[in-house]
């Protein structure tokens, strides 16, 4: 069971992220030299988070969390509250969209500005920085809306770094900001009545951040059948590279199988055998084959590694 579970969590690691408005593609190191003056390429990415037991169900109960988050991100009790009955903790979550992020890239000498909004149909959105214009829930869609963001030119960032908000070195949100997008600015303001914002101080960061909670379906299902671990793919895409981690007496090893789920299809992918003899407990090793996945899947390899430290 524990297997299984863990499996379904990294299953989608792997393929869950996006690549947006790519105007020259990703992939590799970002060269801004191969940028134009009004090139402008966008990545979004991040992970959603499931837990299945042994026989393919979704376990309800998933909670958002504050622990890992640096004191300054904002969440839907500073300030933004949803209806009473999506806060009522029998709500039955089952999905948790976790760390996406939003990077833009320009070779820009001025500033350009943005508008920004993100919809999480069948969810709502818990946690996000910098600070957002609006965040609501309407017929079951989370929305989060920046409004009018600016994006810096990068020889800026030396000039604006120490206003970023602080991130004690050992905590995972910070390398997020070790990669070469464009800083982002944007104004806090505040609503003061029908369409009438004030506007307060600037706040500034490399990224949009945003998490969320939702019950949306998720592609995959697994289970043990006849000793062996089976793979089910519900969706229209094929899944590649799937990571597995075993976890016993509080130690985790690994396993990557480099093999292709098709479309509406099942397949077995391991069985006792080969689970016994191929997993590894260097974490150094499947970390290394983790970022070599996600380059092939369109992120920049700062991304890649800012995506699993």
């Amino acid at each position: 069971m524990r297997i299984t579970l863990l499996l379904s969590i990294l299953l989608f690691l792997s393929m869950g992220f996006k690549t947006i408005n790519t105007a020259l593609g990703g992939g590799y190191e970002y060269d801004p030299s191969s940028l134009n003056t009004n090139d402008l390429i966008i990545h979004e990415w991040g992970t959603f988070t499931y837990v299945m037991n042994s026989t393919g169900t979704i376990l309800e109960g998933l909670r958002h969390d504050d622990w890992d988050l640096p004191p300054f991100v904002y969440n839907n009790a500073k300030g933004f509250k949803y209806p009473v009955s999506y806060n009522d903790p029998s709500f039955k979550y089952h999905s948790k969209m976790e760390t996406p992020v939003i990077y833009f890239y320009a070779k820009n000498k001025n500033v350009i500005s943005l508008s920004v909004k993100v919809d999480f149909p069948n969810g709502k959105i818990t946690h996000w920085y910098p600070k957002a214009l609006d965040v609501k829930l309407e017929k079951n869609i989370g929305t989060i809306n920046w409004g009018n963001i600016c994006i810096l030119p990068r020889s800026e960032e030396t000039q604006i770094k120490d206003q970023f908000a602080y991130v004690p070195d050992e905590n995972h949100y910070l390398p997020a900001r070790d990669v070469d997008s464009n800083p982002v600015r944007i104004y806090t303001s505040e609503k003061v009545g029908e369409n009438v914002y004030s506007r307060g101080p600037w706040q500034y960061e490399k990224f949009l951040f945003y998490r969320g909670l939702g019950t949306i379906k998720f592609p995959l299902t697994s289970k043990y059948t006849d000793g062996k671990l089976m793979i089910k793919n519900e969706s229209d895409e094929e899944i590649q590279n799937l990571i597995m981690v075993d976890v016993k007496d509080g130690k985790a090893r690994f396993i990557h199988l480099p093999i292709t789920v098709a479309p509406q299809s099942e397949r077995a992918i391991l069985d006792e055998e080969h689970k016994c003899s191929h997993f590894t407990n260097n974490m150094e090793q499947i970390k290394g084959e983790l970022v070599t996945i996600l380059i092939q899947k369109g992120l920049y390899e700062k991304e890649a590694r800012a995506m699993i430290n």
